[in-house]
């Protein structure tokens, strides 16, 4: 149920990473601007078969998207016969600071990189100089190793060499002085499957294809990318390399995370820049205007301004028909393959198998097709990572510029608007018999629903045509409600490739515990209450990422009223620091920030106090859910609901009234909305309080690594001079 592409491309870098680190120390104890000289010119109104009335259908809907949070801002361009004819810019650029959105912004196109590494390679092998049956290792020798000779450069370019999807998790990209170093990175990692086998969309594919490509020309892929296809098609505004001195960064719009209703800014253009230097997968900035020339040429056979920069064979080869590529898609009656660095468009009609469209998608929330056959380039840009909504758009293009069918969009936005009024009815909670323990908490946002699964995803439900019927935001997948006597939903069925699923709504036991005799005995337990009397707890240990081989220190100093987690590894230190209702992130390289939303609400609720007994004064509901039996230790599952963040599941032992773990969903900066399941253990006393000295997180999102807290001193008393520090005004600082 996840979406894989928004979830990929992130070189873990270092703001990955510390969201990864601040999560852990958290976790436990611890809008216009003037066209560019060579942008398409603007066209007259209707234009050959795009209508006026399509045109600013499109344009309200990419506006709506906006207006309902689906995304912070996003810019449109729609291209026909060489003119543009739609170019619009909706939302913001930076909602804190309420800077709008202008066109000709530019944004991080991040694997919309990836086509344009491509069109470098094909134009090597134009000259002779590369082709698709050369081996990797016979330009980069960190691929000279029996498990890795078999590589080629064919593998490299459709995904399909058994790299991973990233080497760079918990790793800074400052530690890499070429892509010949990322490569070799990734070597380390080895292949997950024979070269040829299978196709797995990977990043580390592309850098090591880039550093082939540094191999073999003796210059940066940042020069040859702006040599080869920047500097001839014209694109003035494309930038290889942001840097804080140049003039463009100022146009590059702040980046947010999250998703539907819920972003977080994780970067603005007064932080350093993202990429140290350039990764052929996903470093690109662009605008739209400069994107379209470089799908032009393309569609152009390989032409441009009169000169012939790519062969038609070239053009042909990385445009055939490519392995099948799982990823949704909003286009009727159509599915992906991927070619070479391309995503390719098929229909299911025809006789054909020719690709009718080809493009692009970015992690960061940027889109780009076009249509040969039609003339049409169609680009959406915006700058929200995890931005599942961004693919309505897609049956939008389709309706209204493909099939040219306005009444029959119509249509459908008037059943869809006559049914939004009926989320409602399904918010709760439903078991999903599967597990035995896991659960969907469902809630209403207008005509959506937002659902939680603690410890597994966060996802959103659009309703479909048919009444009752809901779709996985940026999936395929739908779900349906049984209807019951009450008119609340009594089950949610899951329409699954295998077979539906069903969820019932959960009826509360009354045979189990009361919420306050659980408290009790919590509280019991952990004696947190004494925290008041003891006074300040320093707690040291290490900070530990066993899955990548690296090791830091952890450091936790908490009264009953404040918090002080910092985390330091790899030569850097970050620490988050609660009193009251404020938070503060400190990281070396960054300005102190102060905590907001979501973000504060979760650092808050992460102190020992709201873990370990005082749920009564930090949550709104607490309810014992279900019993459980594991591993021979009977169990309480109990939920616990805050007001403003997502409601998490804890788990406490029946027979020493312990919490031993705990299932949520957070939001992490850069990085969206992250399921994880935490595991206390190694209990101590200190003082007459029971805390954990052990914290092992794991998370449901693919790239990052589990993590252990493991403290080995203790020491009450300790000074609160970090609080002091921390929680100083500005005007102090």
């Amino acid at each position: 149920m996840m979406n894989t592409m928004t979830a990929c491309s992130d070189p873990g870098l270092r703001r990955v990473v510390l969201a990864a680190l601040m999560a852990a120390a958290l976790l436990g104890v611890f809008r216009n601007a003037q066209a560019s000289p060579h942008s398409p010119p603007e066209a007259p109104a209707a234009t050959g078969g795009a209508s006026d009335e399509a045109l600013r259908l499109l344009a309200e809907h990419v506006s709506a998207m906006v207006e309902s949070g689906q995304v912070v801002g996003c810019e449109v361009h729609v291209i026909k016969d060489g003119r543009t004819v739609l170019h619009e810019a909706y939302g913001w650029a930076d909602r804190e600071e309420t800077r709008k959105l202008k066109t000709g912004s530019l944004f991080c196109i991040r694997s919309m990189t990836k086509p344009v590494t491509g069109t470098v390679a094909q134009m090597l092998m134009d000259e002779g100089r590369l082709s698709l049956g050369d081996r990797v290792a016979r330009y980069l020798p960190a691929f000279d190793r029996d498990d890795l000779r078999d590589v080629t450069l064919e593998h490299l370019l459709t995904h399909t060499s058994g790299l991973p999807l990233t080497a760079l998790v918990g790793r800074s990209l400052d530690q890499y002085a070429s892509l010949a170093d990322v490569a070799a990175e990734a070597a380390k990692s080895g292949l997950s499957f024979e070269p040829g086998s299978r196709f797995q969309y990977s990043d580390s594919g592309t850098d090591t294809l880039g550093a082939v490509i540094e191999a073999v020309t003796g210059k940066s892929m940042d020069e040859v990318v702006t040599e080869r296809v920047l500097r001839p098609l014209g694109m003035a505004d494309a930038v290889t390399l942001l840097r804080k001195d140049n003039a463009r960064t100022r146009r590059v719009p702040s980046a947010y995370s999250g998703g539907t209703g819920s972003w977080l800014r994780h970067w603005s253009r007064d932080d350093e820049p993202l990429f140290p230097l350039f990764l052929a997968s996903q470093s690109l900035y662009c605008t739209t205007s400069d994107y379209a020339k470089f799908l032009t040429l393309w569609m152009q056979d390989g032409v441009a301004e009169g000169k012939r920069l790519l062969s038609q064979a070239a053009v042909r080869r990385a445009t055939a028909p490519g392995h099948a590529f799982a990823y949704p898609v909003g286009f009727k009656n159509a599915h992906l393959s991927y070619g070479q660095l391309w995503m390719l468009l098929h229909e299911e009609q025809g006789g054909s198998d020719r690709p009718v469209a080809f493009g692009h998608g970015g992690s960061d929330g940027t889109l780009a097709w076009a249509w040969p056959k039609h003339g049409l380039i169609v680009l959406a840009f915006t700058q929200s990572r995890g931005a599942a909504g961004l693919l309505t758009v897609e049956p939008v293009i389709d309706q209204l510029l493909i099939r040219r069918d306005i009444d029959g969009y119509r249509a459908l936005r008037r059943q869809l608007t006559a049914r939004a009024g009926r989320a409602a009815a399904f918010e709760g909670l439903y078991w999903d018999a599967a597990t035995g323990r896991s659960y969907y908490a469902l809630r209403a946002e207008g005509d959506r629903l937002i659902a939680e699964s603690p410890g597994r995803f966060r996802i959103v439900l659009t309703p479909c045509a048919e009444s009752g019927r809901y779709r996985v935001e940026g999936d395929e997948l739908e779900m349906s409600f049984e209807a019951s006597g009450t008119g609340a939903a009594s089950a949610i069925v899951v329409h699954e490739p295998s077979g539906d699923q069903r969820k019932s709504r959960h009826v509360h036991d009354r045979t189990l515990s009361r919420a306050k005799d659980v408290l009790r005995m919590v509280r019991k337990a952990h004696g947190i209450e004494k925290l008041a009397r003891v006074g300040p707890i320093r707690l040291e240990g290490k900070f530990l990422m066993p899955d990548r081989a690296l090791e830091g220190r952890a450091a936790r100093v908490i009264d009953d009223r404040r918090s002080h987690a910092e985390v330091s590894i790899a030569g850097g230190k970050t620490s988050v620091t609660t009193l009251g209702d404020r938070g503060v992130l400190e990281a070396e390289g960054r300005p102190r920030q102060e905590l907001e939303g979501v973000i504060l609400t979760q650092a808050l609720l992460n102190h020992p106090a709201a873990i370990f007994g005082a749920w009564d004064l930090h949550y709104d509901s607490v309810e014992v859910m279900r019993r459980l039996d594991e591993s021979g230790h009977a169990r309480l599952l109990v939920r616990t609901t805050p007001d403003g963040a997502p409601g998490s599941s804890r788990i406490v032992d029946i027979e020493t009234g312990r919490v031993v773990g705990e299932e949520r969903v957070e939001q992490l900066p850069g990085v969206g909305f992250v399921g994880l399941t935490i595991e206390y253990g190694d209990f101590r006393d200190v003082e007459g309080i029971t805390l954990p000295f052990r914290t092992e997180t794991r998370f449901a999102h693919p790239l990052l690594p589990r993590i252990v807290l493991q403290y080995d001193s203790a020491e009450s008393g300790a000074s609160d001079a970090v609080f002091r520090r921390a929680m100083r005004t500005d005007s102090q600082s």
